[in-house]
């Protein structure tokens, strides 16, 4: 069983695959791979938000780009209604942020709003960066 250590690794690395190597395929197949990771090591109410993300990024990776965005906006959705007012919130709201400018065209803002809001968001979660 995978745990969230290699699940936020896994994204982690996803992030620079599309940033620094522009390799928008493989990061987003590592993304996934992160999110999946996180799903089978309990997340509670989080739970629902990450598998409709996981299910947008596989409809993304297998051609089914409308859908696919639809997910993820679902999934982004309910995860800020359940962070609300928790420390989880503003790397959320970041992630949602940099999702959208990614859709309306603004590629490295986006990107750039996702990663910080990664990082807020993970360490939020007391997770040690020294360990990855």
């Amino acid at each position: 069983m995978a745990t969230i250590a290699e699940g936020i690794n896994d994204v982690h690395e996803g992030l620079h695959d599309i940033i620094d190597h522009g390799s928008v395929r493989e990061g987003v197949g590592d993304i996934l791979e992160g999110i999946n990771d996180v799903l089978q090591s309990g997340v509670g109410p989080y739970a629902e938000g990450l598998r409709d993300l996981s299910e947008g990024l596989n409809d993304y990776l297998h051609g089914n780009q409308r859908e696919g965005i639809g997910d993820i906006r679902e999934g982004l959705h309910d995860l800020l209604v359940l962070a609300h007012g928790t420390p989880y919130e503003e790397g959320l709201r970041d992630i949602s942020e940099g999702f959208n400018d990614i859709l309306h065209g603004n590629l490295q803002e986006g990107l750039q709003d996702v990663h910080e809001g990664f990082h807020d968001l993970v360490t939020a979660t007391g997770y040690d960066w020294a360990l990855t």
